[in-house]
């Protein structure tokens, strides 16, 4: 995968599984991801004032109203035990252990909860810190207006 800046959108009308390409997609990725974790350790970026660590997880960004929905459909749709998924959300989001995240194949979050921790935290909290394998935003449209400058930023640093 080219290192930068690669990215698409996938715009079908509803009801086309859009949801289901997006996680036949992690799955199918999932060994290069992996690889992607170890090369790409070696050639941190640094942006300045921060260190971002290379993960092979995916970041899924939603409405909360979406969230137990995907869940459900990685549940459905994949062996069991074959994707492993996390939430960062709500307030016991920070006594995630950070095992937990870097072993996580999906983190499921919204767009509030990173806006949050971007102002709460100058950017610091795991989601700022990390060049994920793969940034997905679902209803990208009704909210990524709210995201800051800085925040879009670090996602386009994100292959």
């Amino acid at each position: 995968m080219p290192p930068f800046n690669r990215a698409s959108i996938l715009a079908d009308d509803m009801g086309l599984g859009k949801t289901i390409q997006t996680i036949s997609l992690i799955a199918t990725t999932l060994e290069a991801s992996r690889q992607f974790k170890h090369q790409e350790s070696a050639t941190a970026v640094n942006l300045p004032n921060q260190h971002l660590r290379a993960s092979h997880t995916t970041l899924l960004i939603c409405p909360t109203s979406l969230m137990d929905n995907w869940e459900e459909e990685v549940r459905k749709h994949t062996r069991k035990h074959s994707l492993k998924v996390l939430r960062w959300h709500g307030t016991d989001r920070v006594k995630i252990p950070l095992r937990d995240m870097h072993s996580a194949d999906i983190i499921i979050t919204t767009p509030k909860t990173l806006i949050w921790d971007q102002r709460q935290d100058g950017s610091t909290r795991l989601p700022f810190t990390t060049r994920w394998y793969k940034v997905v935003i679902d209803e990208a449209h009704t909210h990524l207006f709210g995201i800051s400058q800085p925040a879009l930023s670090h996602w386009n640093s994100t292959p």
